[in-house]
Parts: C-alpha cells; sequence; structure tokens
C-alpha cells in the first residue's frame, strides 16, 4: 500500500491458540484510497477476529468487521463478507449476521450462499436504522436491543430463504 500518512486503528487478529496470524489496519477518516488494510502474518490461517475469546458452546454471532464484533457478545468478525470454508466443519451454533444492504447483489449472494451451507441468517428490518452493527449503536440501539432484534429475525433452511426473498424486496 503507498498511500498517504493515513491515522488508522490496528486490530489484531489471533487464532484459537491465542498466536497473532494478522492484523488490519482501519482508517480514521474518511479521505483515504483503502478504509481497511489486513496483513495476514499466517499465509492459511482465516481472518477472523475475536476467535480466541468466543465461548464455542453459545451462540456465534458471525459479523463482517471487527468492530461490529466489538458491540455484540461472542462474537466473531471475518474481515469481509466471506466466511471461510475452513469452519464449516465445526459444528458450532453460528448467526451470520451481514450487513443490512438488501439491494447489495454481493450481499444477497453471500447470505445465500449462508444458507446453502447450513447456516442460520440474520435478516434484519429497515426499522434498525443502518447497516451494520456500529451505525445501529450509532443511531442509538443498545447492544441488548440489537441482539433480540438478531435472534427474532434470525431464520434457517427454507425458510431463511423464502425470507431472504422478501428482504431483498425491501
Amino acid at each position: 500500500y503507498k498511500g498517504g500518512n493515513d491515522e488508522r486503528i490496528i486490530i489484531p487478529f489471533y487464532s484459537g491458540k491465542k498466536q497473532l496470524v494478522a492484523f488490519q489496519g482501519r482508517a480514521l477518516s474518511g479521505n483515504t484510497k483503502l478504509r481497511y488494510i489486513t496483513i495476514k502474518l499466517k499465509k492459511n490461517a482465516p481472518k477472523i477476529f475475536n476467535f480466541d475469546n468466543v465461548n464455542t458452546s453459545k451462540t456465534i454471532y458471525v459479523v463482517e468487521g471487527p468492530i461490529d464484533a466489538m458491540f455484540l457478545p461472542n462474537a466473531i468478525a471475518i474481515a469481509g463478507s466471506d466466511v471461510p470454508t475452513s469452519v464449516d466443519g465445526f459444528g458450532y451454533d453460528f448467526v451470520f449476521v451481514a450487513d443490512r444492504e438488501p439491494r447489495n447483489p454481493e450481499i444477497v449472494k453471500k447470505i445465500a450462499n449462508m444458507i446453502d451451507r447450513k447456516y442460520k441468517v440474520a435478516l434484519l428490518p429497515e426499522s434498525m436504522r443502518g447497516k451494520d452493527i456500529n451505525e445501529y449503536i450509532l443511531n442509538g440501539f443498545s447492544t441488548s436491543q440489537i441482539v433480540q432484534m438478531i435472534d427474532r429475525f434470525t431464520f434457517e433452511g427454507l425458510q431463511a430463504t423464502f425470507q431472504l426473498k422478501m428482504w431483498q424486496k425491501i
């Protein structure tokens, strides 16, 4: 990356064995070419933020960005919107909470992929006012309100497929 002197928050990514596997620099201002820069230290390690701190016997919320994960209990972030297939066989109770962008074909495609992979998905309503967890917090929702909405609007299987079709028509 050859950019300016961007001020960034550095966010570490640890493996389940507490080894640093990557870090991400998030720009603090909107005046930069790249909002996120992620550097992997271990080539084959998945970019999963907070995986070293989750309780795998409880529901794990899967969000896109590390800052979103910081607002939810027992959450991980995948540093983007692609959940690595390496986690599919873990057998954990994952709920994929995509950004609320029902008109974005890429987001809809990724949610459909998660449904096909047998994940639960949260399809949050327009009343949430915002596109992601961070914006919900900025718009005055509490963490408990957000978790209640996620739990209320979580679907799986055929019901998830149907709800996704309805959601993208919003």
